[in-house]
């Protein structure tokens, strides 16, 4: 009597059958093996075991949230995530994979650095290597932070592609493409990386931390100031938060420590203990090992001795709300918008796609606005809107009104910029505005003047960045005048991707003013005629650098030069400038200048990180970068990127704008 209950049930169990495992489960599968050598073991839970085939429908493959990969000796493992990111671990790792929400609080307690963190992303994809290496190509993304854990502290990437390893209780990073942030475990130190540098990292006890480069230079921001660290050399630094003290000693090489009073040098073997008070923040000199010594910025190099005070120490919170940026952009909507660029697409298609693309790679801490003219259908030169109000980005809802712009009206410039200062003049903080436009003011307004009136009559401290996109020669010398008059500079682009690279540079703070030879102010401390020097390059090449010809060389993409001035005397300067008169993969693009007061061979300070344009226009082929004034004798220049994957970086004519000290360096 039970027969007819037999069929029904075996097709159930068939059906049953037939449905994925990973379906089964409710787990979300992460990544999967995609490729596979020798002995390779997946930890699900408390089950261990041996992935025997790859592929999308093998369960032994498929990698979930909190799986331990595991590869024995002379065994390999590929894994490919859902979004094409992939890892190749090496032999006897052990690799853990999760996911986790990023909380208000992880963002608050700034656990990511400030050029790897993306306002909108919600998800963290933590890869905690316990030990072993691997090699990591990150895709993109909008919505996925990947993080890789070590115990010695966590990396945070965009976009990279990176071997990362930990043996021995060392870290080892070496960076290739992309950005990343690196915090030690007890937050004692945090830097970035950038292309072309290798480090190692090691925790030898609770509140220490080392970091040596193998290759490139790395800035390791500390509770005491920045310290520099190049090609071999390693520093270490304690911190013990029951004494208020930090320590920093140099293991290799001189490393340079940059703080409020100025740059103290120390050699290998030497020490310097610094008390900080956790109320006012004053640090002062508690101990020496060694003759540590510090420059100012007027290039006097004295003795360190305990009692020294070497300023205030910035906290996470010393500044308040002062420490906030502020960043409203204006978008030009008007009739003219609608013309084709670069044959493809419209100007107005470019420039939604460049600042929606844009905005997402924001900074947490950045407070930011929209403000659009020409977006309605009349076209009246009062057609001016804040579309969205300055303060905390909501990336979803900028991009949605980004995209939902069109073109109708005319240019008011002038007003445009009256209306962005009205709407940011009482905040306290940095404040930037930026105007993309495609052509100059047509409502009979002055916007050079307006500018101008801006920053020295209504007494706003605010930069007028702007980028014209597929501007004619007039409207770019009224544009490129604003931008000089609102204390900013001017940028060129010819469609979406310049746009976007133009809208970077102006985020990153080290942007290039185009310029031409007659602009040019102060004598060129470089050319070989008033005595500039080449002391120390790879290559004779260099030399071409500062003969005063605009005659194209090419050099190894990461390596670097230091120059000195006439007779190695002291000079003050302020200005760099790079002559790039045309775009072309293997131009200049990222690069440091660092300068020395005491030899050629360093200790080494750095001015700062600047980004290049790849190219400028017949009239304007030099670009300049401006930065405080410095005393010294020696400059380095340190090239980090181009345009190209070559490995050959094309340079032209370097000046540095300045004058000679005196010999008694007055």
């Amino acid at each position: 009597m039970f027969k007819r209950y037999y069929i029904p049930a075996a097709i159930s169990l068939v059906l049953l059958l037939s449905v994925p495992q990973a379906l089964l489960s409710q787990e979300e599968r992460l990544a999967v093996v995609s490729k596979f050598t020798g002995k390779v073991q997946v930890r699900h839970k408390l089950m261990l075991k041996p992935v025997t085939a790859f592929g999308n429908r093998i369960r032994n493959s498929s990698v979930y949230n909190k799986d331990t990969v595991i590869t024995k000796s002379a065994s390999t493992a590929d894994l490919l995530f859902e979004d094409n990111t992939s890892l190749g671990i090496s032999e006897e790792s052990s690799i853990l994979i999760g996911t986790k929400a990023v909380t208000d609080r992880d963002r608050a307690e700034r656990k990511f650095t400030r050029k790897v963190a993306i306002a909108q992303q919600g998800i963290v994809r933590n890869i905690n290597i316990k030990m072993g290496k691997l090699m990591a190509n990150i895709t993109p993304s909008r919505s996925v932070l990947t993080e890789f854990e070590t115990p010695t502290g966590v990396a945070s990437v965009r976009g990279t592609e990176l071997d990362i390893g930990h043996l021995a209780g060392i870290t080892s990073i070496s960076l290739f493409e992309g950005l990343l942030g690196f915090t030690s475990a007890g937050n004692e130190v945090g830097f970035d990386m950038y292309p072309g540098t290798s480090l190692d990292i090691a925790a030898p006890e609770a509140g220490t931390v080392t970091v040596s480069a193998k290759e490139g230079a790395v800035d390791i921001e500390t509770t005491i100031g920045k310290a520099i660290v190049e090609k071999d050399e390693k520093v270490s630094v304690s911190v013990d938060t029951d004494k208020a003290e930090t320590s920093i000693s140099s293991e290799n090489g001189t490393v340079s420590l940059v703080t409020n009073a100025g740059t103290v040098s120390i050699d290998k073997g030497e020490a310097m203990d610094v008390k900080v008070d956790p109320e006012t923040g004053d640090m002062t000199v508690a101990g020496i090992e060694g003759d540590v010594v510090i420059t100012t910025d007027d290039g006097i190099t004295t003795a360190v001795e305990p009692g020294k005070s070497l300023g205030t120490a910035k906290g996470d919170d010393a500044d308040g709300e002062t420490d906030k940026s502020h960043l409203l952009f204006i978008f030009d909507s008007s009739k003219s918008m609608n013309d084709l660029i670069d044959d493809k697409e419209t100007k107005l298609e470019a420039a939604k796609k460049a600042l929606s693309d844009f905005v997402v790679t924001l900074p947490v801490n950045l407070r930011v606005g929209l403000e659009v003219y020409g977006h309605k259908e009349a076209e009246e030169c009062d057609d001016i809107e804040i579309i969205v109000p300055i303060g905390e980005l909501d990336v979803d809802e900028m991009r949605q009104k980004i995209n939902s712009l069109q073109a109708f009206g005319a240019t008011p410039v002038a007003a445009a910029l009256e209306k962005a200062a009205d709407a940011i003049k009482l905040l306290e903080g940095k404040k930037t505005i930026v105007l993309i436009s495609d052509g100059a003011d047509t409502c009979n307004g002055d916007p050079i003047r307006t500018a101008e009136r801006i920053r020295k009559e209504m007494g706003i401290d605010v930069e007028i960045q702007v980028t014209g996109l597929g501007v004619d020669k007039s409207a770019r010398e009224q544009l490129k005048d604003t931008a000089r008059a609102g204390g900013g500079n001017y940028y060129a682009a010819d469609n979406a991707q310049q746009l976007k690279r133009c809208l970077e540079d102006i985020e990153n703070g080290k942007a290039a003013s185009m310029v031409s030879a007659d602009e040019l102010d102060g004598p060129n401390l470089l050319l070989k005629e008033h005595g500039g020097q080449l002391l120390m390059a790879p290559k004779d090449e260099w030399k071409q650098t500062i003969d005063g010809t605009e005659q194209k060389v090419l050099v190894p993409e990461y390596s670097s030069s230091v120059y000195a001035f006439k007779y190695e005397k002291l000079a003050t300067f302020n200005t760099f400038v790079i002559c790039i008169p045309g775009e072309d993969d293997s131009n200049l693009k990222e690069f440091e200048l660092l300068v020395s007061d005491r030899s050629w061979s360093g200790p080494f300070r750095s001015i700062g990180k600047f980004q290049a344009q790849n190219g400028g226009s017949p009239e304007t082929p030099y670009q300049q970068f401006s930065f405080p004034e410095v005393t010294s004798r020696y400059l380095k220049v340190q090239l980090e990127s181009n345009y190209g994957n070559s490995g050959f970086t094309g340079l032209y004519e370097f000046q540095l704008l300045g004058e000679l000290k005196g010999s008694d360096g007055q």
